[in-house]
Order: C-alpha cells, then structure tokens, then sequence
C-alpha cells in the first residue's frame, strides 16, 4: 500500500490519498462511532484513491475541490445498545480486562447518559438514509462484516460495479481482519492514542469484537432500560421486534 497523507480537513474526518489504489473514485465511510467505521474505513483506502472518514453529515458545499465526496457514502450500523455500551468505555477509558472479569458495568445513570449521547450520534445516520439517492448510499451492517471480510468484499464489487483482484482481496483479508487490527490496539496503552494511518487506538476492541456485548457490560435489570430508551433505533433496523 502507498504511502498516504491527509489532503483535506473537515469536522472530524480526513480525506486519505493513495495512489496505489486501483480505483480512481472519492468516498466518503460514515457511520455512528463505534459500529465498524474502522474496518471498513481501512478496506476502502485499498480499494479506491481517496477515502474520507467521519460522524458527521456532510454536503461539503465549501469543499469545492472535492464536489463529488458526497456522490459515494459508505455508511455502517449495529445494534445500538452495543454503540451505547463501546462509547461509555472509550470515553471512560476502561480497560478490556476491567470488563472482560465484571469489574465495572454501567449505572442506571450511565446509561440514561450514553443513550442520550447515542441519540445525538445516530441522527446523521438518517440524514444519510434519507437523501440516500444522492449518496450512492451503500449501508453495512456490523454483524454482517465484523468476521466476514470476502462478503464485505463482495458488498464493494457489486455496489460500485468493480472488479477487485484476488492479490488485493487476499491483501485486505489479512490486514483489516479483526486479528490484525487488535494486535495494532493493544500495542497502544489507552484510547486516547491511535495509529496515524488505519486510526486503530488503544482499546480499540473489545473481547474479538463480537456482537451482544451490551448483555455483559448491562445489568439484567437494566437490559430492558436501555433496549427502551434505543428503541427508535433497534426497532426500524431489526433489532427488535
């Protein structure tokens, strides 16, 4: 893979060049924080020249040397309580093992808190749902991709109308599997830092990335709390009958 540099600042996003790509075509990778933006992220910046990363909803009308950014939108979601439950433990910068032996789960408080802040991230994920035929909108789902990369592969190929080389293929199998992103993560000694390139940071991931570890970080009396308070979410994206 080429060397990459950032050639343009937004929000909380930057456009990522690389050369080396095979295809010459702008993206943008959106998605709450916390529901595999990362991964997906880092498999675009192989496959097309430039890649742009963010959590917000952008139209980039000032950008007017990237008109087309917003003309391909990769967007990405999971299950909302497990967003909830991934950012009260970045933004609290507990560690792994500290939630792995049930030293800590959320507070009653803690979860009207992040639900609440959960709410405030996903609103953009509509605004993208919404105007989606102007997007070129290709939505993911998390429990779909986190362990299977060949079909997030095919997800590309067959949403953009391209061809990927089976060297490429093999190329982001091994560097954006779940395996190599968390040997990146726990060379890092907290959230707070990150990788400059594939923006992995510390902590970065959570027992393998499974789904459904919203069940072990909430209390049982709790469950039906926080699966109320997302049910706007959970319930519109198959979370929840």
């Amino acid at each position: 893979m080429g060397t990459q540099s950032i050639i343009e600042q937004g929000h909380d996003h930057g456009i990522i060049e690389n050369p080396d790509a095979p295809f010459d075509k702008l993206v943008l990778q959106y998605g709450p924080p916390r529901s595999g933006t990362t991964l997906v992220y880092n498999s675009l910046n192989r496959i097309f020249k430039r890649v742009g990363k963010t959590h917000q909803y952008l139209n980039f009308e000032g950008l007017s040397s990237f008109p087309d950014l917003c003309d391909n939108v990769v967007a990405t979601y999971r299950d909302f309580r497990d967003i909830c439950v991934s950012i009260w433990r970045v933004e609290n910068n507990i560690k792994p093992e500290e939630l792995l032996n049930g030293g800590r789960k959320m507070t009653n408080q803690e979860i009207l808190d992040f639900t609440s802040i959960t709410h405030h991230r996903c609103l953009n994920l509509n605004r993208y749902i919404e105007t989606k035929d102007e997007h070129n909108l290709l939505l993911l789902k998390y429990e779909d991709f986190y362990k299977n990369i060949p079909a997030l592969i095919k997800e590309y190929e067959k949403h953009f109308d391209i061809e990927i080389s089976e060297e490429l293929k093999a190329e982001i199998e091994n560097s954006c599997s779940l395996k190599a992103h968390k040997k990146i993560a726990d060379s890092l000694d907290s959230f707070k830092e990150h990788e400059e390139i594939s923006l992995i940071h510390g902590y970065h991931i959570l027992k393998n990335g499974e789904p459904g570890m919203w069940k072990q970080l909430v209390e049982p009396n709790s469950q039906e709390m926080i699966t109320d308070l997302l049910q706007q979410y959970l319930e519109p994206f198959g979370y929840i009958e």
